[in-house]
């Protein structure tokens, strides 16, 4: 099984803590692609935290950029 370049940096992030990180992926403004990065956090208000956001023209540029926001922190 191929493990597609997309796929393959979103898991990067994503192994990281699996059972705690989700994906949201979205068609953006203009055809761009909208990826956010979600982690369960008990302490926050419902559960959860946003912890990171990027859109861009393709998939690939903007899982990258929302996984680069996330390494960051």
């Amino acid at each position: 099984m191929s493990i597609s370049p997309e796929q393959g940096s979103l898991e990067h992030w994503w192994n990281k803590d699996p059972e705690m990180r989700w994906v949201e992926i979205m068609c953006g403004m203009d055809y761009r692609v909208n990826v956010r990065l979600w982690q369960i956090d008990p302490g926050a208000e419902d559960g959860e935290r946003k912890v990171a956001e990027f859109e861009a023209g393709t998939l690939i540029e903007a899982i990258d950029g929302a996984v680069a926001i996330a390494e960051k922190i």
